[in-house]
């Protein structure tokens, strides 16, 4: 059996870094999928909330977006393993 290691608290450096990366990736996948938008959002569980973080093209504005999420969130239907979902700044 392999051991979870246990995981990396997001420092800003990391939040910076993975920013670039995850534009990198919706922008591939636009461009692969001919499509007008993507959106790339990672969810990241801390100390019991998730930290959410965007990248992309927003066919909506991002506040929608987010209000749709955490509809969702409510609703159940992302799961019960966080109490809150917090939006990026």
């Amino acid at each position: 059996m392999t051991e979870d290691k246990p995981k990396p608290k997001l420092t800003a450096r990391n939040k910076a870094e993975l920013l670039v990366q995850m534009t990198k990736e919706a922008k591939q996948i636009t461009r692969k999928l001919h499509a007008s938008a993507c959106i790339v959002v990672c969810m990241f569980e801390e100390e019991g909330k998730i930290l959410v973080q965007d990248a992309g093209l927003f066919p909506m504005p991002p506040a929608d977006f987010y209000e749709l999420l955490q509809n969702a969130h409510k609703n159940g239907q992302m799961g019960d393993t966080a109490k809150k979902i917090l939006r990026p700044n």
